[in-house]
């Protein structure tokens, strides 16, 4: 009977026949960063542009019949939105403020590919 060293001996190392597949990583292309730095870029100008309007049409004093009592301070005087504006005002700053980090996590998670 042969023993365990001489049937590895004779048959050689044992190997799997088909290769195992590379893991498949989802790494965006550097062409995908730049288009989703570019749709950031316009939600940032599009947040500025929504809150130079609001402030352009809310009332400087606080005006309880027509709902604008939430106070926004500008550095040039304060205007008062209604609680539907005050909504728009958090996603004028929240939505292109969210872009930008989920951007730049992606940017930072791409590694260059490696070099043949």
């Amino acid at each position: 009977m042969l023993s365990n060293s001489e049937i590895r001996q004779r048959l050689g190392p044992i190997v799997d026949p088909t290769p195992s597949p590379e893991p498949q990583s989802h790494r965006p292309s550097a062409g995908t960063i730049a288009a989703l730095v570019l749709l950031v870029l316009l939600l940032w100008g599009g947040g500025v542009v929504l809150l130079l309007h609001l402030e352009r049409i809310s009332p400087t004093a606080p005006d309880p019949a027509t709902g604008h009592v939430y106070r926004f301070t500008d550095t040039r005087h304060v205007v008062y939105f209604n609680e539907k504006e005050r909504y728009a005002e958090y996603a004028a700053i929240g939505v292109p403020l969210l872009g930008t980090i989920g951007v730049a996590w992606l940017a930072l998670r791409r590694r260059p590919e490696p070099e043949d």
